[in-house]
């Protein structure tokens, strides 16, 4: 936990790295898939504040298939495509938005609840602002952090961050 609040604060030094490395290291040795990939997540939010976007594609890669299809790999899809417009890698980013849609609709459609329909309409807002053009990696973010706090507080409704019809 203390290493993800350094990762949310921006932290990026080598200190950082080197103690997510080491979770990365001892959760992959011990078999804990959740917690390694938990790990990698750190590491591809570290690569994207350091600009490393290649690098954050290939871990935040490998921490969504580890985890399957799940409210967390989700949220962390997110976070590659946030990497994926960085590194303006446009047409990457929006197959990954309509996938990301898709995944969320099939989670609230198998156990509907406000904490799975919420991200679907995040995703369903993202997608129609990528149809228009009208998306940004800060856009993506702000997006994010909406998840986040839905997921650790009480769900609240989704108000977009600029309306469709202004884009």
């Amino acid at each position: 936990n203390l290493m993800w609040t350094r990762v949310e604060q921006n932290q990026a030094d080598e200190e950082t790295e080197q103690a997510v490395r080491h979770l990365l290291d001892e959760n992959t040795a011990l078999g804990r898939t959740v917690h390694a990939a938990r790990a990698l997540w750190m590491m591809g939010r570290i690569s994207i504040i350091r600009g490393e976007y290649d690098r954050a594609v290939e871990s935040l890669r490998i921490a969504m298939r580890s985890i399957g299809d799940s409210d967390a790999s989700v949220r962390v899809g997110l976070d590659m495509v946030e990497a994926l417009l960085l590194d303006e890698s446009y047409d990457e980013a929006l197959r990954l938005a309509r996938e990301l849609a898709t995944t969320t609709a099939a989670l609230d459609q198998r156990e509907p609840n406000r904490r799975r329909t919420l991200p679907a309409q995040v995703f369903a807002y993202l997608r129609e602002a990528a149809h228009r053009h009208a998306w940004t990696a800060d856009l993506v973010a702000d997006l994010g952090r909406y998840i986040d706090r839905i997921t650790r507080q009480r769900p609240f409704d989704f108000i977009p961050p600029m309306p469709l019809s202004d884009m």
